[in-house]
C-alpha cells in the first residue's frame, strides 16, 4: 500500500508526498530506522528517515503495481559489480566493517595467504554515497578493490578534504 506523508529533510519540507514503501531497515551506526520507497512516478528510489516523517496515512487509491515496483528496484541493484573490500585485521576493522554494513547484502571470506578478509557488498545504486561515507569512516584498514568508479569517488573525496588543509 502506498502512503501519504510529510517528510522533512535538511533543506526541504515535502508535504503530502506520495510514497510507495519497499523496505524498512535499521542502521546501528546512525541509530535510525529508515524507509526505502519510490515516489509517485516510480522514477527514483528514496531513503526516508522514519523519525522525520509526520502525518502518515495509507492512501486508498494510487497504488503502484507490485511487478512495476519490483522491476524498478531490481534495475537499481548493483549485483553484477559489487563493491569489493579488503579488510586488514587491525583496530577492530573486521568487526567495525561488518557492523557498518549490517543492513547490506554481502559475502565474505578469509584469505589465509594474505591474512585479510575480503568482503563483497551487493547494493542498490541509491546506497552508494552512504557506503562511500562508511568506507571513509573505516580508515586505512580498508582497501576498495573494485569497482573503479567507487575507488575514484573515494580518491576525489580525500583529495578535496586535503585541499582544505593545504
Amino acid at each position: 500500500k502506498c502512503i501519504y506523508c510529510n517528510n522533512y529533510t535538511r533543506t526541504k519540507v515535502y508535504e503530502e508526498e506520495l510514497i510507495y514503501p519497499y523496505r524498512i531497515m535499521y542502521s546501528p551506526i546512525s541509530r535510525q530506522i529508515q524507509l526505502i520507497g519510490t515516489d509517485a512516478n516510480a522514477k527514483r528510489i528514496i531513503l526516508l528517515t522514519i523519525e522525520k516523517l509526520s502525518n502518515i496515512r495509507i492512501a486508498t487509491k494510487d497504488n503502484l503495481d507490485d511487478e512495476i515496483f519490483k522491476s524498478l528496484i531490481q534495475k537499481r541493484k548493483q549485483d553484477k559489480q559489487p563493491i569489493v573490500l579488503e579488510i586488514e585485521a587491525k583496530n577492530n576493522a573486521i568487526e567495525r566493517t561488518f557492523m557498518q554494513f549490517s543492513n547490506i547484502q554481502k559475502s565474505s571470506y578469509y584469505d589465509n595467504k594474505r591474512n585479510l578478509h575480503v568482503m563483497s557488498l551487493y547494493y542498490y545504486d541509491f546506497d552508494e554515497d552512504d557506503i562511500i561515507t562508511k568506507i571513509l569512516f573505516l580508515g586505512d584498514a580498508i582497501t576498495v578493490i573494485s569497482p573503479v568508479h567507487i575507488r575514484q569517488k573515494i580518491k576525489d573525496t580525500i583529495n578535496k578534504t586535503l585541499q582544505l588543509y593545504e
